[in-house]
Protein backbone atom coordinates (compact mmCIF):
# COMPACT_ATOMS: atom_id res chain seq x y z
CA UNK A 1 0.00 0.00 0.00
CA UNK A 2 2.88 2.13 0.84
CA UNK A 3 3.71 3.24 -3.36
CA UNK A 4 0.07 3.82 -3.64
CA UNK A 5 -0.23 6.23 -0.58
CA UNK A 6 3.00 8.26 -1.51
CA UNK A 7 1.72 8.43 -5.21
CA UNK A 8 -1.99 9.94 -3.79
CA UNK A 9 0.30 12.49 -1.62
CA UNK A 10 2.77 13.92 -4.05
CA UNK A 11 -0.83 13.93 -6.66
CA UNK A 12 -2.29 15.71 -3.91
CA UNK A 13 0.64 18.26 -3.00
CA UNK A 14 1.16 18.86 -6.90
CA UNK A 15 -2.90 20.16 -6.65
CA UNK A 16 -2.58 22.19 -3.47
CA UNK A 17 1.11 23.39 -3.95
CA UNK A 18 1.34 24.17 -7.80
CA UNK A 19 3.99 21.72 -7.77
CA UNK A 20 5.53 19.51 -10.22
CA UNK A 21 2.97 16.99 -12.03
CA UNK A 22 5.29 15.94 -14.91
CA UNK A 23 7.55 13.18 -12.91
CA UNK A 24 5.05 11.62 -11.00
CA UNK A 25 4.61 8.09 -12.18
CA UNK A 26 3.99 4.86 -9.82
CA UNK A 27 7.27 3.17 -10.83
CA UNK A 28 9.51 6.05 -9.44
CA UNK A 29 7.87 6.21 -6.14
CA UNK A 30 10.31 3.80 -4.46
CA UNK A 31 13.20 5.86 -5.70
CA UNK A 32 14.23 8.28 -2.87
CA UNK A 33 15.79 11.00 -4.88
CA UNK A 34 12.40 12.08 -5.96
CA UNK A 35 11.16 12.28 -2.25
CA UNK A 36 13.63 14.44 -1.35
CA UNK A 37 13.48 16.39 -4.29
CA UNK A 38 9.36 16.82 -3.61
CA UNK A 39 9.56 16.87 -0.21
CA UNK A 40 7.06 19.83 0.38
CA UNK A 41 4.92 18.83 -1.62
CA UNK A 42 4.48 15.06 -0.78
CA UNK A 43 4.04 16.84 3.16
CA UNK A 44 1.61 19.02 1.80
CA UNK A 45 0.16 16.29 0.17
CA UNK A 46 0.21 13.84 2.76
CA UNK A 47 -1.37 16.26 5.43
CA UNK A 48 -4.01 17.46 3.13
CA UNK A 49 -4.83 13.59 2.01
CA UNK A 50 -4.74 12.58 5.57
CA UNK A 51 -7.47 15.48 6.78
CA UNK A 52 -9.45 14.52 3.49
CA UNK A 53 -9.68 10.69 4.73
CA UNK A 54 -10.44 11.01 8.22
CA UNK A 55 -12.98 13.24 7.46
CA UNK A 56 -14.76 10.91 5.09
CA UNK A 57 -14.00 8.06 7.06
CA UNK A 58 -15.05 9.62 10.15
CA UNK A 59 -18.22 11.19 8.45
CA UNK A 60 -19.07 7.73 7.22
CA UNK A 61 -18.31 6.22 10.58
CA UNK A 62 -20.81 8.80 12.25
CA UNK A 63 -23.66 8.35 9.62
CA UNK A 64 -23.35 4.24 9.87
CA UNK A 65 -23.95 4.85 14.01
CA UNK A 66 -26.60 6.85 13.85
CA UNK A 67 -28.68 5.02 11.72
CA UNK A 68 -27.94 2.10 13.66
CA UNK A 69 -28.51 3.79 16.51
CA UNK A 70 -32.34 5.17 14.70
CA UNK A 71 -33.49 1.77 13.91
CA UNK A 72 -33.41 0.29 17.35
Amino acid sequence: MIPFILYASFWTGALVWGGNHGDLSLDKMGDLDVIQTNIYQYTVGAIVLSFVTAFIIGLATYLVLYKRNASR
